[in-house]
């Protein structure tokens, strides 16, 4: 993509960049890129305050024909808190339309990313504390109370309604349920008491099941309310809509899995296991620590096969041909593992950051699972058809993305303010193109999933006039 003729107006758009920034030796822009809004190269969707900075995890979203971004001013600061990503409080959320016209403040204080509900699609919702409000976008009124804690530690949006919980003492929750309401607008019933007291519990779209200090497993209705006994002599359990998974209290600490629909069940290993050493997922029963290297059985749930992860391997998940990738390590070495047989065989040997998928595994070289966002280090590709492993950059953070057309975007030379320039590397000549800085923040970390078309990131640039969020899109 890089050798196709220069488009005059490309090189004239980079030029202008250039001379904005005070840029000299090294340009500000040096990639090529698609027209977006009318301009080639970048383009400035919204002015910021020099201090303002793009809260993380979710600062833009989009709802219709509008971007949401939010940005804070004064850095949050929590005792013993390890900074992973840096945040910020006395927030302000901004309205723009898809080519920064009609920009508006619309909310305040908000300290999560914006959502909707798909009862009620144009109507953006926020937490601003433990309330859950709606947000006017005109920006005309201040957002508006929807359901009082309704944004509290264990909110789960459910078919029905929200599940919210509160801890009432050591060990034991309240279960609270709020029913959609009908109407135009977000509201919510008034609120309905599941369990008074629990000492755990599974929230599904139709169901509550709530473990109580009896030992009894109690299941209730979202629909109707009603209440039944689901099992008793329970220490710990885990739950789909399909089956149950749950350790007794008896001195055999027997595990046992039982098939909810036909209500045959079956004993597949013994503890003693903890809490979170039973897991339904992805088609497999799991009893073993998820934080450990001790050990783990795997049950297939197709057909009740019961297979072992010996102590020393971490099974991390199923591949598209049927095999288990495994790890030695928290952070490799890397393996394939044929549950039936044991057989194992070696996919790499590096030590790093992984990303897995169905067919490959991807490794940012020489770095721990909890990879400071400001590090980066050599991005390798490892098939699991046996092919090559093949390098995609000289180097890459966490907070790396990957073009549809399989170009790697990333922050590099991030600095102690988490600021740094933001590049794109075409993995075949691993050639590494500036496309803009000094960037505090990128798409890799802050746009909701699908808030950008693919081929378009979103970054925050911090520099002078030049502050504010920019657009970028590439050619295909």
């Amino acid at each position: 993509m890089f050798t196709r003729p220069v488009d005059p107006r490309a090189l004239r758009a980079a030029l202008v960049a250039c001379l904005a920034a005070s840029c000299g030796g090294e340009t500000a822009i040096e990639v090529t890129t698609d027209e977006l809004c009318g301009e080639l190269g970048p383009f400035k969707l919204l002015d910021l305050d020099e201090d303002e900075r793009l809260i993380p995890n979710g600062a833009l979203n989009r709802f219709g024909d509008a971007y949401y971004i939010t940005a804070g001013r004064e850095p949050r600061t929590a005792p013993d808190h390890v900074e992973v990503w840096p945040s910020y409080e006395h927030t302000t959320t901004y309205r723009v339309g898809l080519c920064g016209e009609d920009r508006r403040i619309v909310a305040h204080d908000l300290t999560a990313s914006l959502f909707t509900l798909e009862r009620w699609p144009a109507a953006p919702l926020a937490c601003q504390g433990e309330d859950l409000v709606a947000v006017d976008v005109t920006g005309e009124a201040t957002p508006t109370l929807v359901l009082a804690r309704g944004c509290s530690s264990g909110r789960q949006i459910v078919d029905e309604g929200m599940i919210l919980r509160e801890e009432i003492g050591e060990g034991e929750l309240r279960v609270l349920f709020h029913r959609f309401a009908d109407g135009s607008e977000p509201s919510f019933s008034p609120s309905i008491e599941v369990f008074a007291a629990t000492r755990s519990y599974h929230a599904g779209d139709e169901e509550v099941l709530g473990l109580g200090d009896d030992g009894v497993l109690r299941r209730v209705s979202l629909v109707d309310m009603a209440i039944d006994v689901e099992a008793e002599g329970v220490a710990h359990f885990a739950a789909t809509p399909e089956y149950l998974l749950w350790m007794s209290d008896a001195d055999d600490q027997a595990v046992l899995l039982r098939d909810r629909e036909s209500d045959i069940e079956a004993v597949v290993g013994h503890g003693p296991i903890s809490p979170w050493g039973l897991r339904l997922d992805d088609g497999f029963a799991r009893i073993g620590r998820p934080d450990a290297l001790d050990g783990e059985l795997l049950i297939d749930l197709s057909d009740g096969t019961i297979h072992a992860i010996p102590p020393g391997r971490w099974a991390i998940r199923e591949v598209d041909d049927g095999r288990w990738l495994v790890a030695a390590s928290f952070n490799g070495p890397w393996l394939l593992r044929d549950l039936e047989s044991g057989v194992e065989a070696l996919v790499s040997a590096r030590a790093g950051y992984p990303r897995w998928f169905g067919d490959r595994l991807e490794i940012i070289e020489g770095s721990a699972l909890d990879l400071d966002a400001r590090e980066s280090g050599a991005l390798w590709r490892v098939r699991f058809d046996g092919s090559p492993e093949q390098m995609l950059a000289h180097r890459a953070s966490p907070t790396h993305v990957t073009l549809p057309g399989g170009r790697v975007v990333t922050p590099v030379a991030v600095d102690a303010d988490w600021i740094g320039d933001l590049v794109v590397v075409d993995p075949e000549t691993l050639d590494e193109r500036r496309i803009d800085g000094p960037v505090f923040d990128f798409t890799g970390n802050q746009a909701v999933h699908d808030a950008l078309d693919p081929d378009t990131l979103a970054y925050q640039v911090i520099d002078g006039a030049r502050t504010g969020v920019y657009l970028v899109r590439f050619p295909g």
